[in-house]
């Protein structure tokens, strides 16, 4: 997922902007996978012609320390950061990720899982229509493809739960384009997935908010008429 942070696309700002971008990664016991991604996502980039900048955003794991001794090694030759979240700071991925992009250097902001199933090398397809200007938001996806937004309509309205956080943007921060880019999904190679049955009840939990962001109005009105019919139906049968 990739996304500006003002409320022009990539393509209407400056020269600059349109190859600068700042990683967001969120982290849970992902020690591991960070050198790996690392190294992968910068000669990705650097090869793209794309400066950028890894943010790992920890939530505060049993990992954390292991962590950060990996990533200020990697300082020495990589522009990454590491933040470990203190539970002032909210927990949970959807959190990290919104905290990452308040974080982030550069305008332009993507947002990929530590975990290796979608690979470095994509990031500057993925990145691209946004960066380009041709998409305000792009997805990448196993079927077909990426994702980006721009966050000055909605980031304050968004519900940081569950795992869904690219659908939660899209969607409160009514994105006019939305275009998909291909990636290939890989199997994970280390760590241990974090998805729960908690975390498709959220989904679930979601879905009926966002309807409701959308469409109250609608709902409303069409609650209000399905009272009136009854109302009548009764006055008609019974009185």
């Amino acid at each position: 997922m990739a996304t500006t942070r003002s409320g022009t696309t990539a393509g209407g700002a400056g020269n600059g902007s349109r190859s600068q971008l700042s990683v967001v990664v969120p982290a849970y016991n992902e020690t591991d996978n960070i050198q790996p991604l690392c190294e992968r996502l910068f000669k990705a980039t650097k090869e793209a012609g794309i400066e950028a900048e890894l943010l790992i955003m920890d939530d505060e794991s049993p990992g954390s320390e292991a962590t950060k001794v990996v990533v200020e090694k990697l300082r020495a030759d990589y522009p990454i950061r590491v933040h470990c979240r203190r539970r002032s700071e909210g927990r949970g991925l959807s959190s990290a990720v919104l905290l990452g992009f308040d974080m982030a250097k550069y305008e332009n902001i993507l947002c990929m899982d530590a975990d290796l199933q979608h690979e470095p090398e994509a990031v500057p397809a993925v990145a691209d229509p946004v960066m380009s200007g041709a998409a305000e938001f792009s997805v990448g996806s196993r079927h077909v493809g990426g994702g980006g937004l721009v966050l000055a309509r909605g980031r304050q309205r968004c519900n940081p739960i569950g795992f869904k956080i690219g659908l939660e943007i899209m969607a409160r921060c009514r994105c006019a384009s939305v275009q998909d880019v291909g990636i290939t999904f890989r199997e994970r190679v280390a760590g241990e997935s974090k998805l729960t049955m908690k975390q498709n009840v959220q989904y679930l939990e979601q879905l009926a908010m966002l309807y409701w962001d959308r469409y109250a109005p609608i709902l409303v009105l069409l609650l209000v008429a399905i009272l009136v019919v009854l109302y009548l139906l009764a006055n008609a049968l019974f009185f």
